[in-house]
């Protein structure tokens, strides 16, 4: 484990920009599929506590 470290640390020497560079573009995709997934299950389960539901037609609650 520690020589994963290491390695890693030398490789952010070496190249910071490039390194920079993926971790945003990492953090960026983590981040969007994080909002993409609460986006769905919100979509998803909207109005089903209704038996007499309306499709397609979201309950707001205030």
């Amino acid at each position: 484990m520690q020589n994963i470290f290491k390695t890693t640390y030398r490789n952010f020497v070496r190249k910071p920009a490039t390194n920079l560079i993926n971790l945003l573009g990492l953090a960026v995709s983590l981040a969007l599929v994080i909002l993409l997934s609460v986006y769905c299950y919100s979509e998803l389960t909207t109005d089903r506590f209704h038996e007499k539901r309306r499709p397609g037609l979201p309950v707001w609650d205030n």
